[in-house]
């Protein structure tokens, strides 16, 4: 799929009439969703497995189900009859992991199982504690999910042999012993006792503490790490965690390295990982090609230092501030429809590493945008997405406050709001109301006018910004590029919309 230049047309900012302009505005966002241009999160299981409309979360959720252990193998999801069958697995897989979430078994993707697999999966991502423990322990009825995670960030970081599969068994405590020899290795505080609860889960998946505990073990002579390891097999494992750390902060800097938990820290000139530290010297330390060739050659502390330097810098993310940089650099038609043909399918990819290119930018410096394009894409389409999210909401209320205005009435068990054709009300109220019921209906109308406004407010942001544009860009990448340059504005209501998306009337 490509972005056409003449489509879609924006009749709606030739419209005179209000109502029309936003009927023609809310065709256009659902012929956004219908084309797989950008989607919301599924409301359904039709829409879920739609994949014109769903190609990329779809194909999200296929990766992490596989990486759980949910598929036999990665599918890669293209057009074609084929797609019906893996698409069958897919409902399959997620089925099961909803069962093994405690999750209503809908075998679609919501909100809540979106939710799930990206804390399971992603890097950065928070765990919602409350949702996973009890106190201490993790909850039985989501232990199985749990402890798949758990196997599959333990390989990943070189500390288990094998990924979780559909063969999948509980893990024993003896499961721990290699990550248990990392915490001695690299002197990690000693601030839990070590088992299947929710202290040693929240330490391994906490990515950045990891990385900060490694930077920590610098030698005397600064050329090498300084390693709590008695033995030559435990030298080995540290080592192994060492590269297989790098592994994970390289991937979510964008770079192209493979995250597999191989024991493979001895360096082979023109590997994926040589090639990737080659340029993080070049790009991070201005290092020549030639010193940076060098460096390349052996783990350096230092290394870890300014990784860990980014990770650490300025801890909240200014949203804003990232938004305007995305703006910056993603500004012609062109771009956006490179951004569009190199993400498409990326999968898992997408949603990890935004954090760390915005930290990233802050301390090295914008020279490095160009180097990080592919993180800029998944930027773009973060912020889309989010803005499209709220723009649905919002036509969705208008579209409802309307459809109460042109029926005319609020009806309640002892009480019925009417609204006049001259935009008067009146309000008849039963004898036999009870002070509950009274405040039931306050709060109706009360939504009924917030909903009204705050939608008026996010479209009106979006149509104008549309009529007042006058780069050259075109059709969908117009659409989308204005979403992003609207973040800021829409975001402004977004307190507005969780009230109104937490208290449904």
């Amino acid at each position: 799929m490509t972005f056409s230049r003449e489509y879609p047309s924006y009749d709606f900012l030739n419209s005179k009439d209000a109502v029309s302009k936003i009927a023609s505005f809310e065709s256009l966002v659902e012929k956004a969703s219908d084309e797989g241009v950008i989607s919301d999160l599924p409301k359904d299981e039709s829409e879920t497995y739609d994949y014109a409309k769903q190609r990329i979360r779809i194909q999200t959720i296929a990766t992490r189900l596989y990486l759980l252990g949910y598929l036999n193998r990665k599918l890669k999801l293209k057009e074609g009859k084929e797609n019906r069958r893996r698409l069958r697995l897919i409902k399959e897989a997620v089925g099961k992991f909803q069962q093994e979430c405690d999750l209503k078994q809908d075998f679609w993707v919501g909100e809540q199982t979106w939710n799930a697999l990206d804390e399971l999966v992603s890097f950065e991502s928070e765990m919602n504690e409350k949702f996973w423990f009890d106190g201490e322990e993790i909850k039985d009825s989501r232990k199985f999910a749990l402890h798949r995670a758990l196997q599959l960030r333990l390989w990943a970081l070189g500390l288990h042999d094998d990924e979780p599969n559909k063969r999948f068994k509980l893990l024993e405590f003896s499961d721990l012993n290699e990550f248990i020899q990392i915490q001695d290795i690299f002197l990690f505080k000693k601030t839990f006792e070590v088992g299947l609860n929710k202290s040693t889960v929240l330490r391994i998946f906490n990515q950045d503490y990891i990385t900060q505990q490694i930077a920590r073990r610098v030698g005397e002579n600064k050329d090498s790490f300084y390693l709590n390891a008695k033995t030559n097999e435990s030298r080995k494992l540290g080592k192994k965690f060492i590269i297989n750390t790098l592994k994970v902060e390289l991937w979510l800097l964008g770079f192209d390295v493979s995250i597999d938990g191989i024991d493979d820290y001895e360096y082979e000139e023109g590997g994926k990982l040589f090639l990737a530290l080659k340029k993080f010297y070049i790009r991070f330390k201005n290092k020549s090609t030639t010193e940076a060739h060098e460096l390349a050659m052996k783990m350096q502390p230092f290394l870890f230092s300014e990784i860990d330097a980014i990770n650490h810098e300025d801890s909240v993310i200014n949203e804003e501030e990232l938004c305007e940089d995305v703006v910056s650099e993603m500004n012609t038609h062109e771009k956006i429809n490179t951004m569009w043909e190199t993400i498409k399918d990326k999968g898992t990819r997408l949603w990890d590493g935004i954090k760390r290119i915005w930290r990233a930018i802050r301390r090295v410096g914008k020279k490095i945008l160009d180097f990080f394009v592919n993180n800029i894409y998944k930027a773009f389409l973060n912020f889309a997405t989010k803005s499209f999210h709220y723009l649905k909401n919002g036509i969705k209320a208008i579209v409802q406050s309307i459809s109460n205005y042109v029926k005319g009435r609020l009806e309640f068990e002892n009480c019925t709001y009417v609204f006049r054709k001259d935009l008067d009300t009146q309000i008849f109220i039963s004898e036999n109301i009870r002070e509950k019921e009274a405040n039931k209906i306050v709060y109706a109308i009360q939504y009924q006018t917030k909903a009204f406004q705050v939608g008026c407010k996010i479209i009106s942001f979006v149509i104008q910004a549309i009529r007042k544009f006058t780069m050259g860009i075109f059709g969908w990448a117009r659409f989308l590029y204005v979403l992003v340059k609207k973040y800021k504005d829409i975001k402004a209501v977004m307190k507005d919309f969780h009230f109104l998306a937490t208290n449904p009337l």
